[in-house]
């Protein structure tokens, strides 16, 4: 399963290069004692939102993403279901997950 995350600009690439020069972020210890506490949560936010607005949008788009991959699981087991007992499929081995 995935999730959609913040970008992190990691010490050592042109996006934390950038943070730095838009005054983001101070320094590698700022990075890593301040801001990057979870690869969940913004280290930085470099859009024109809000952090409360991006969380927001954030949370948004990964409940959508969640819907749809349970959605998918369902209708998945309701098929395997449906073959298994309406096709009599005997190599049927249990609601396995590949």
């Amino acid at each position: 399963m995935r999730t959609i995350r913040p970008v992190t600009p990691y010490p050592g690439s042109a996006l934390y290069d950038y943070a730095i020069s838009k005054g983001l972020l101070k320094d590698c210890a700022d990075f890593y004692e301040n801001k990057h506490t979870n690869s969940d949560l913004l280290t930085v936010n470099f859009t024109d939102l809000t952090d409360e607005g991006f969380y927001k949008a954030l949370m948004d788009a990964n409940i959508r993403l969640l819907k749809n991959y349970f959605e998918k699981q369902k209708e998945s087991y309701i098929n395997k279901t449906k073959v298994l007992y309406l096709n009599k499929d005997a190599s049927f081995r249990g609601y396995r997950q590949t």
